[in-house]
């Protein structure tokens, strides 16, 4: 991955933080964020799905549908 990629990826990540099933407010799957993405950089199901497993993202399901558990970050969120 390039490292524009990187920089997106990393500053959009950083509004998250890991999450359990317990915890988790914030349910996302890989292709939801490529989608989120798509407006700056195009990334593909596989590159996310990697990320975040690399930095320890667990999965959850929405029914049979397996996403991503997350919770905001509040310190790191985006600001508008």
């Amino acid at each position: 991955m390039d490292e524009v990629k990187k920089i997106i990826f990393s500053r959009y990540i950083g509004q998250f933080l890991q999450a359990t099933e317990v915890d988790a407010t914030i349910r996302k799957s890989s292709e939801q964020i490529v989608y989120e993405l798509s407006e700056m950089e195009s990334y593909t199901i596989q590159e996310v799905t990697q990320i975040m497993a690399k930095f320890s993202y667990k999965i959850g399901f929405d029914d049979t549908k397996p996403v991503w558990l997350m919770k905001l970050s509040n310190e790191k969120a985006l600001k508008e």
